[in-house]
């Protein structure tokens, strides 16, 4: 029993300390678009907005195939005469399985997130970015091209935005989004 356990434990700390022994930064740009539905609360009508997102991920830990790591990210869309921003951080995994040139990965992340609103009334017409609470998920699949270059294809993500409006009751709003982009990992 002493000796299972032994050899357990030596067969971990091993796993571990090869594993997790170099971290691995990612940098990305995508082209995405983000469905936003219309409400009254808001001003605007649903659609998707289109443009980009830009950001990186610090892989600290490796188990195995498993990456352990952070992500944050900003993103800026256009559509239905308004425009979309936002800022998320939040936690990361991915896993690299033998022998395939994919990395599928999923991510929680939250941060904030606003619709620019137009306001026509006194004392004059005016724009303002919302700045609401967003969270959400998401996930997608890094397929390696040349070594430490990466096609990102797809990326799907869910995400939640508190209420628009400050004052009278609003929805929050579910958001959905698609992307495409770029991936360079530096060693």
């Amino acid at each position: 029993m002493k000796r299972n356990t032994l050899t357990v434990v030596t067969l971990l700390i091993v796993l571990f300390a090869t594993s997790s022994t170099y971290a691995q930064l990612g940098i990305y740009g995508e082209y995405n678009a983000t469905h936003i539905p219309g409400t009254s609360f808001t001003g605007t009508t649903a659609g998707w907005y289109q443009g980009f997102t830009g950001g990186a991920y610090y892989n600290l830990l490796h188990v195995g195939p498993v990456g352990i790591g952070l992500d944050a990210r900003g993103g800026y869309g256009k559509g239905q005469g308004h425009s979309y921003r936002n800022f998320l951080f939040g936690p990361r995994f991915d896993i690299k399985p033998p022998l395939l040139p994919i990395r599928p990965y999923i991510q929680g992340s939250v941060g904030f997130g606003g619709v620019d609103v137009h306001y026509s009334g006194p004392p004059a017409p005016e724009t303002h970015y919302t700045n609401k609470l967003q969270y959400g998920l998401l996930g997608g699949v890094d397929y390696t091209l040349v070594p430490h270059i990466n096609l990102r294809l797809p990326e799907l993500g869910y995400l939640r935005m508190s209420a628009i409006t400050s004052g009278a009751p609003s929805p929050a709003l579910n958001l959905f989004t698609v992307g495409a982009g770029i991936v360079v990992r530096l060693p």
